[in-house]
């Protein structure tokens, strides 16, 4: 499972849904170990960086225990389960699998805020994410789509939509999705507004104008 979230304060919600389609909200903390190679049943996030949230743009949150349909603190079915605080994951040097603070998943190291995400279905599965400028304060993002390794946490750029000298498009991108069926990726741009469909190999096949129906 992967959820997204806004960091706006000092906590950040993540929202994951139990056996009985009841909803349990919990709240980050400090990481106890490595979550990578990614693992199953954590929550992948994505999340602002600022002043007061602190320097991530995205983490691993470890909702395996307790498990998302545990037991209500009274006992009652039909009470919604307690709020807990899974730890945070944020491939740190000294737990991430490369042990290097480049890898760190950080405003710095990626160099602009993020927002959309997705998982393909490799295992362990790899993450992608996108530069964004929706959260206060961010002006300006590449219109790229970054892979995140499943298995090291390492980022690389998977796809550039736009060319990296033409800085007038550096408006961000908006959202990604995975088809796993065809193996292929689905990717919005603020800049132009089109869809990109994208192999899994980071090849750009077209794109989908959406508003070309109004035109």
């Amino acid at each position: 499972m992967y959820a997204k979230r806004k960091q706006q304060g000092k906590t950040s919600q993540v929202r994951t849904t139990t056996n009985n389609n009841q909803q349990t909200t919990s709240t980050t903390s400090t990481p106890i170990r490595s979550l990578f190679p990614l693992l199953p049943n954590t929550a992948v996030v994505t999340c602002a960086a600022t002043s007061s949230t602190g320097p991530f743009v995205m983490g691993v949150m470890d909702t395996r225990s307790p498990k998302c349909n545990a037991p209500t603190v009274t006992g009652d079915p039909n009470v919604a389960p307690t709020n807990w605080i899974p730890p945070m994951y944020h491939n740190e040097a000294g737990l991430s699998p490369t042990g290097q603070n480049a890898d760190e998943w950080t405003l710095n190291n990626f160099g602009a805020q993020l927002f959309g995400l997705a998982m393909d279905d490799d295992t362990p599965p790899n993450i992608y994410v996108l530069p964004t400028i929706i959260y206060v304060n961010a002006h300006s993002a590449p219109q790229e789509v970054w892979k995140i390794n499943g298995s090291t946490g390492v980022r690389t750029v998977f796809a550039t939509l736009v060319a990296p000298n033409d800085t007038s498009k550096n408006l961000g991108l908006a959202q990604i999705c995975y088809h796993r069926v065809f193996q292929m990726f689905y990717v919005s741009s603020f800049a132009d507004g089109l869809i990109y469909r994208i192999d899994k190999n980071g090849n750009v096949l077209n794109t989908f104008d959406p508003f070309d129906v109004y035109k």
